[in-house]
């Protein structure tokens, strides 16, 4: 072979290995803050903060919001310092594009006051994750936590948690959350922390320990549209494997050091899965991950955004995460810009709400 054919044969094999695995490495192109969606979650004088943030397209010009420790204020003085402190909350944007959109926040009652969303169970309180819904139901994953000594980090979790919603096309004040019926690893790993949707498969996402090694399962679309978990196919050293089959079946991590919240979706335009979060710890930035299936294998994250509060000084910013179901121009994703402290109430006004950044792909 000549010297000339024999580079003309290199090139080419450069170019098929970057077709395959080098396409789409590095998706964002631009960052600019999205100050009409932030507005959005500003306009209750009683819906004061909450963190989570997780989102999901209803249909029928609907997305549902879920959020973790929530802030409900006493009246509409909106007086954060005195506010009511609950465990998590929802709210109903009807319109996809924020510029013409509304939010209708909703939460629980307690003894004549302002409770959670969902009710604790005795000591157990819910934490939502991501939200799903696969067709005529709505499956919402989560976990259940518990209170094992004071402070802000006093608590750990229980279990995984997914219920299920029959009827998510009436008002959230008639909802009945049930208990799906679903396989346990009791609080490792802890499955919800995304999903992503195709024609006929749901996946679902979970962390186990300290270093948040994501595990995936899966499960028919048409068994999740019924809230049917009692059948998934576990992730398991680059194949999937089917509980109660031949052999052991657990599920195995698919990548090591993963964030405690994140979203995952397809870029339908690009064909591409896309995964957001935030990387590090209080003072972190918005990354991203790729890959070309759900399962992977995932690239390392990518930080495209530092949030202006992780300059500050004992900055807590936390919750990245994207919202394809989002109108307007862009991907919307979102953090959580707070502090470190044992009680979010007396922080800055603009802490404790989402914030939000347009990102052109």
């Amino acid at each position: 072979m000549t010297a000339a054919r024999a580079g003309r044969a290199f090139r080419m094999l450069l170019a098929l290995v970057c077709a395959s695995a080098c396409t789409d490495a590095k998706p964002v192109q631009d960052v600019q803050p999205w100050p009409e969606l932030d507005a959005l979650f500003r306009q209750d004088t009683r819906w004061l903060g909450g963190d989570g943030a997780y989102s999901c397209d209803l249909g029928h010009n609907r997305v549902l919001w879920l959020f973790g420790d929530s802030l409900i204020a006493r009246d509409a003085s909106g007086n954060r310092d005195t506010a009511y402190f609950i465990r998590n909350s929802a709210a109903i944007q009807t319109g996809y594009d924020p510029a013409r959109a509304f939010l209708a926040f909703s939460w629980g009652q307690t003894d004549g006051h302002p409770g959670s969303f969902i009710a604790e169970r005795g000591d157990r309180w819910f934490w939502p994750g991501a939200c799903v819904r696969a067709g005529a139901g709505l499956l919402i994953f989560g976990q259940w936590l518990r209170q094992t000594s004071p402070g802000q980090w006093g608590f750990t979790s229980v279990d995984s948690a997914s219920l299920f919603i029959a009827n998510p096309d009436a008002d959230p004040g008639d909802w009945q959350p049930s208990d799906t019926a679903a396989p346990s690893f009791g609080s490792d790993p802890i499955f919800g922390t995304a999903a992503g949707l195709t024609a006929d498969q749901l996946f679902v996402y979970g962390n186990r320990g300290a270093s948040h090694d994501y595990v995936l399962a899966r499960y028919s679309r048409a068994a999740a549209a019924i809230g049917d978990l009692t059948h998934p196919d576990y992730r398991t050293s680059g194949s999937w494997c089917t509980p109660g089959s031949s052999g052991s079946c657990t599920p195995s991590s698919i990548f090591s050091d993963g964030a405690p919240e994140s979203s995952v979706h397809l870029d339908a335009n690009r064909q591409i899965w896309l995964m957001f979060q935030t990387e590090g710890f209080g003072a972190t930035t918005l990354a991203y991950r790729t890959a070309s299936a759900p399962e992977g294998p995932w690239s390392a994250p990518i930080s495209f955004y530092r949030p202006p509060a992780s300059f500050d000084e004992n900055a807590f910013v936390y919750a990245g995460k994207a919202h394809p179901e989002i109108a307007g121009g862009g991907l919307a994703v979102s953090y959580v810009p707070s502090r470190f402290s044992d009680d979010p109430r007396p922080s800055p006004a603009d802490f404790y709400f989402p914030h939000f950044v347009r990102v052109s792909l």
